[in-house]
């Protein structure tokens, strides 16, 4: 085997036996965090044996006090980085998020849901340090638990399976050394410069009747999403959240958004309204039913 194979499986081994699936999660948590932390320590000791140096994390005095993570101050708000190199001549130039998928569902019995949270985190980990640091290379690993291999059906792959489409879907690249990496809808470009990108409904349409069997269509929504005359509700509410957002420039709070929250008009960092799944109070989707 390879040396960092001998570092990975002395990881795994050092976060101690995995708890059940049905433990409770003040069990499960503390256990992921601590495999997290091993993996991301022999990631980071390979890379310092393959010449960059300054790897983290380390062990305390191994670079400087504490060898600890980084916290990097990226483009919309801080984030700590399982593993990372950085020079101070060059800044950051590689950044490693560890991911681990070791527990199933509890309602399914699968680990699909945890896919795609995990795939959400990994984005918005990409998006924050990208737009700081543009050309630092983001890389991801996945570390998911044997049995993911087996949680398939007559209808849905493993997990274990669909992991590489799921997070190929962003990148549609064929392979991992593809270059394809983002969807255009042609070669013009913004006034900016940048390439114009769309398509992916295209894309999805494709995808869902390759693997179906059923004719799919796209439509494109255009008016149709922005169609209906504004209640008196709509205007109010529009004002508000406009005066709010003036109310943000005024302060100099650029790293937020505004929202409406409990009737409450306040702002929300980037990183906290992308971060996992947000679910619809099914309370209210009864009471439309009511009227419609």
């Amino acid at each position: 085997m390879a040396r960092i194979d001998d570092l990975l499986i002395a990881a795994i081994k050092a976060a101690g036996p995995k708890p059940a699936d049905d433990a409770p999660q003040g069990i499960k948590n503390p256990w992921v965090g601590k495999l997290s932390n091993t993996l991301a320590m022999a990631i980071a000791q390979e890379l310092r044996h393959r010449g960059m140096k300054e790897a983290r994390p380390a062990t305390p005095g191994e670079l400087g006090l504490s060898g600890a993570e980084r916290r990097l101050a990226g483009g919309i708000g801080a984030k700590k980085v399982d593993v990372t190199w950085a020079t101070e001549e060059s800044g950051l130039i590689l950044a490693c998020s560890v991911k681990t998928i070791m527990f199933r569902d509890g309602k399914t019995g699968q680990y699909q849901k945890n896919l795609t949270n995990r795939r959400g985190d990994l984005l918005v980990e990409a998006v924050t340090l990208h737009r700081r640091f543009p050309y630092a290379v983001i890389a991801g690993f996945l570390f998911l638990d044997h049995l993911a291999a087996e949680d398939g059906t007559a209808r849905r792959n493993s997990t274990f399976a669909n992991a590489f489409p799921r997070l190929r879907l962003f990148t549609r690249r064929p392979d991992p050394a593809g270059r394809e990496e983002q969807f255009t809808q042609n070669q013009k470009k913004d006034p900016f410069g940048h390439v114009r990108l769309g398509g992916i409904g295209n894309w999805l349409a494709d995808e869902i009747e390759e693997k179906t069997g059923y004719e799919t269509r796209v439509t494109h929504l255009g008016h149709l999403q922005r169609g209906g005359t504004p209640t008196v509700f709509d205007r109010v509410l529009a004002t508000r959240l406009g005066a709010y957002a003036v109310h943000m420039i005024k302060e100099g709070e650029f790293d937020s958004m505004v929202c409406m929250c409990a009737n409450e008009v306040r702002s929300i960092s980037y990183v906290d309204a992308l971060i996992g799944v947000k679910h619809v109070d099914l309370s209210l989707f009864e009471l439309a039913k009511l009227f419609f």
